[in-house]
């Protein structure tokens, strides 16, 4: 399989960047997307008020988009996990509620810095697809980097150059709260922040009782999920 990057339009003058999830003959299997949810509770690609969550039950129209890079390829089993890291670091981000922040001019909580912040969680590099489109919260990173690292490690791949993501056991406590906080400790416990962390949906349950398990929220794996058009929305497409 492979990760794929991805850029599309947004109002002639911006765009969108993503992560696809491919089968090794170039087939869609899924996506990461950092969206606004505005008040009707619908993911938009072009809004400006809202929460920023990020999604895999809502997809980018693909076949749109003005540029793709591949930044990872590898065994099933090991994209597998680099993805599953992604979108852990997706329910973290969604349990926090940011208002979403479509020009980046109070922290980088749009799209296009969740896009970041899940390259970072999965180790890729973060490529500025279209440097002729506007990409405000591109290189912005959302979560703390010790608490990337723990996320990392729960999901328990290696980075790209082989050695073992660190983390578990050493990122302390995660106290909670809108933001969160990690002071350092040993105990490597977490208490995730409080919110319903859906990524599609599911509920995000503390991370102890997931050590052991493969599935760390529930989520409908991808080859279940059959793409709907949306009336209405012309870029977003719902997986039901």
């Amino acid at each position: 399989m492979k990760i794929v990057e991805a850029s599309n339009s947004v109002l002639a003058l911006g765009a969108h960047q993503y992560f696809i999830l491919q089968d090794d003959a170039g087939n869609e299997i899924a996506q990461l997307n950092g969206f606004v949810i505005g008040s009707d509770g619908v993911p938009s690609s072009t809004g400006l008020v809202g929460t920023l969550q990020v999604r895999t039950d809502y997809v980018m129209n693909s076949k749109d988009s003005i540029a793709q890079k591949v930044v990872l390829e590898g065994s099933d089993e090991y994209i597998q996990k680099v993805w599953d890291a992604g979108k852990l670091c997706g329910v973290e981000i969604n349990n926090r509620n940011y208002t979403y922040n479509a020009f980046d001019t109070a922290g980088g909580h749009n799209s296009n810095a969740a896009f970041t912040t899940l390259a970072k969680c999965m180790g890729v590099a973060v490529n500025d697809l279209t440097p002729w489109h506007t990409t405000p919260g591109l290189n912005d990173t959302i979560l703390d980097q010790n608490v990337i690292a723990y996320l990392r490690a729960i999901s328990g791949f290696a980075d790209p150059n082989g050695t073992t993501t660190p983390g578990v056991g050493s990122g302390g406590e995660h106290t909670g709260g809108s933001a969160g906080s990690m002071p350092g400790g040993s105990s490597g416990s977490y208490t995730p922040s409080p919110g319903t962390g859906a990524v599609g949906g599911g509920y995000w349950h503390p991370i102890s009782a997931h050590l052991e398990s493969p599935a760390p929220y529930d989520l409908p794996t991808e080859s279940q999920t059959t793409p709907v058009t949306i009336i209405g929305v012309s870029d977003i497409t719902a997986v039901a």
